[in-house]
């Protein structure tokens, strides 16, 4: 079996074992949260809730990139996935919170016309902060504002050099802000 196949396995086979909510669904509030229309990186919600399973979180969170550059932009990645993490504010500082495991290759960029859209799916498995398994959420108190933030997207691309191409601005690579809620454990 391959070890993407694996990898899935794994993933569906932790996704099956979660354990049914015994309380109150907790809902992510927007109250404090307003969509910021300018970031090229759009959430298809300005909430999301978490399901508690028996090691961490899980969830899925619709990103649609438009490309308002005025040039292609290139995405490194490995058979779609993408190096991305999400960061929470924590007393109005933005701190890493979660990033995917990616496997080790290099797939053709994903590239984005001037003025084209590109969707895509964060799918989130987080293991219970101070964990021995992993990826986990980095920040003990998961739920709150996040934003997600790309970090090889390029303006140019070049595969022979080691950092494949110049990068977008921070600021390009950053989605809106968006809540984040937990079932409880």
């Amino acid at each position: 079996m391959s070890l993407r196949r694996h990898l899935v396995a794994i993933v569906l086979g932790l996704t099956a074992c979660r354990e049914p909510s015994t309380g109150p669904e907790a809902t992510a509030t927007t109250a404090d949260i307003t969509r910021d229309e300018t970031a090229q990186f759009q959430t298809d919600s300005l909430a999301y809730t978490l399901s508690a399973s028996n090691i961490g979180y899980v969830g899925t969170i619709g990103v649609t990139f438009v490309n308002r550059t005025g040039a292609t932009v290139y995405f490194v990645n490995c058979g779609g996935g993408t190096s991305l993490s999400l960061e929470k504010r924590v007393d109005g500082n933005w701190q890493l919170a979660w990033s995917p495991i990616l496997l080790l290759c290099l797939s053709p960029p994903i590239t984005v016309a001037a003025g084209a859209t590109y969707r895509t799916q964060i799918s989130i498995f987080g293991a219970y902060p101070n964990s021995n398994a992993y990826p986990r959420f980095f920040v003990e108190d998961v739920a709150g504002e996040y934003r997600a933030v790309w970090h090889s997207v390029l303006r140019t691309y070049d595969s022979s050099s080691s950092s494949f191409g110049e990068p977008l601005p921070l600021d390009a690579r950053i989605s809106n802000r968006f809540a984040i809620a937990v079932q409880p454990r």
